[in-house]
């Protein structure tokens, strides 16, 4: 039976990166609004280089708020947050658990069987590329998916970042499939296009 990522054993790991304290932890539901804030600010500035008018859409409508104050702390046991932290300043998170979205099950083939995803991980724009905070972070995702019983993760992007599809691929995720995605956000439908990219065997 596949469970849906609820608590897994990571309580509190602390990792040094240059003499730089990282420390891990399942988010508290005293971190929420930072975690909105971080969320918000990194994507934004990641989707107004490749599909600005989606971006504009997003931060206008209410979707942050809405996503953060209805899934976390996720009362089903869906998905887990953990965040990353020096010196007690937030400097990242990841969340992950059972698939957002009815992803094409004939693209997955049997890679559907077992599969996780990890729906988000943002880390702030000053600690990007340094001390293997997204690294760790991704690690995390990956740890708390098999404790939880999952064989696969899935993580979608916009096709034109580049930069999180480099991260991803030196992680360890292929390519699956791409496809193109009409959102709603508010009074306003955009079209992006997504790519799908799977660690297989995490």
């Amino acid at each position: 039976m596949i469970l849906a990522a609820p608590n897994v054993a990571l309580r509190f790991v602390v990792e040094f990166m240059n003499g730089v304290e990282i420390r891990l932890s399942p988010a508290a539901i005293s971190d929420r609004e930072n975690l909105l804030h971080l969320h918000k600010t990194a994507r934004y500035e990641t989707d107004m280089e490749t599909v600005p008018e989606y971006a504009q859409a997003t931060m206008e409508s209410g979707y942050y708020e809405k996503l953060w104050n209805d899934n976390f702390p996720s009362t089903s046991g869906e998905s887990q947050v953990i965040k990353a932290a020096i010196s007690d300043h937030l400097v990242g998170f990841c969340r992950f658990g059972v698939l957002d979205y009815e992803y094409p099950n004939e693209k997955l083939g049997n890679l559907k069987n077992g599969l996780g995803e990890l729906h988000q991980l943002y880390v702030e724009k000053f600690y990007r590329g340094k001390y293997g905070v997204g690294e760790k972070l991704y690690r995390a995702a990956k740890e708390g998916l098999k404790q939880a019983g999952y064989r696969h993760m899935l993580i979608s992007m916009i096709e034109g970042n580049a930069v999180a599809r480099s991260f991803y691929e030196k992680a360890g995720a292929f390519h699956a499939y791409s496809y193109p995605d009409n959102v709603r956000r508010g009074d306003k439908v955009v079209r992006k296009m997504v790519a799908v990219y799977i660690h297989e065997n995490i």
